[in-house]
């Protein structure tokens, strides 16, 4: 069995903006969101089980009250931290706190103009973004983009390289639309095809290759109980953080501790089996990575473990 060495960890669904593709439909604060004392438990038995990164995610992680003294607390275990964010709340006043305790600041953006990522975020998101990005810069604070593909920023994925270098941005992680939570709502407007992804794609593709002269990484294998694990803001424990790929969880960090589920749980153990029964399994998704981009693309399949072992159970 391998070592626990991550979790995404949604830490509230509370959010500050409204965006029309949001998977989780994020605004309002679930009703039993983890408190604090909850929180820190949790992570001592992280720091027991050597984790060695948690990545908080939301909603907007620093929404909530507390997020300085637990980033403070995570710290002090010597565990690192990627805190995802809208960058609305990054400010001069907070700064010194997040070079402190945060090892990358990755900012979420949905288009590489005002028009295009606004009309997602909402009216002076992407100002706010640039606003960040270039606060973590200059405070020497490492910063990843992550760049959600729809039908109305897909031109743009290809001008991402032009934009990693203007801003001097250290990983950027680009993904197609997950279509669940708002997402749904507003599908005609957002969703996109396999082959409008791949022709864009491509454009990127060639040129990240050119300009760093390497060979594309590609990866298409499921890594769910693998080494991470996802936790939703009330507790819940999931196998990947995908929300169409495992629906149901497989305990929460109320009932349990998380070393008792990453040894015990039946589904876990399901997983486990079949991995070392086929080798590699193949992910709904595939990865390319290319230097500082890791690119994610459909890869044509269904989630092996939602279509066949646990077909009755996620």
């Amino acid at each position: 069995m391998t070592l626990l060495k991550y979790v995404n960890w949604n830490i509230t669904n509370k959010c500050n903006l409204r965006c029309i593709h949001c998977a989780y439909s994020s605004g309002r604060k679930m009703l039993g969101e983890l408190t604090t004392s909850e929180v820190k438990d949790i992570i001592n038995q992280l720091a027991k089980m050597k984790c060695k990164l948690i990545g908080f995610s939301g909603g907007e992680p620093l929404i909530r009250d507390d997020i300085f003294e637990l980033f403070k607390y995570v710290k002090e275990r010597k565990i690192k931290i990627f805190l995802l964010t809208n960058g609305t709340l990054i400010t001069k006043s907070n700064i010194d706190l997040i070079k402190n305790y945060v090892d990358r600041v990755n900012v979420s953006i949905s288009g590489l103009t005002k028009e295009t990522n606004d009309f997602i975020r909402g009216n002076g998101s992407f100002n706010s973004a640039i606003r960040t990005i270039n606060l973590c810069k200059k405070n020497q604070i490492p910063v990843g983009v992550f760049f959600t593909v729809c039908k109305t920023n897909l031109s743009q994925v290809k001008r991402l390289f032009d934009f990693s270098i203007k801003y001097d941005i250290d990983a950027i992680k680009i993904s197609p639309i997950t279509m669940c939570g708002r997402a749904l709502i507003h599908s005609k407007k957002l969703n996109i095809t396999s082959k409008e992804l791949e022709s864009v794609y491509k454009e990127l593709i060639n040129k990240l290759t050119k300009f760093y002269n390497v060979k594309p990484y590609y990866g298409d294998w499921c890594n769910a109980g693998l080494d991470n694990l996802f936790f939703d803001p009330v507790g819940n424990i999931f196998p990947c953080a995908d929300p169409l790929s495992f629906t149901k969880p497989i305990g929460n960090l109320r009932k349990t501790n998380i070393e008792n589920i990453w040894k015990n749980s039946p589904i876990l153990e399901k997983i486990r089996i079949e991995r070392e029964k086929l080798g590699k399994i193949p992910c709904m998704y595939k990865y390319i990575v290319i230097k500082k981009f890791d690119i994610v693309k459909f890869s044509g399949n269904l989630c092996y473990f939602k279509k066949s072992v646990f077909k009755n159970s996620t």
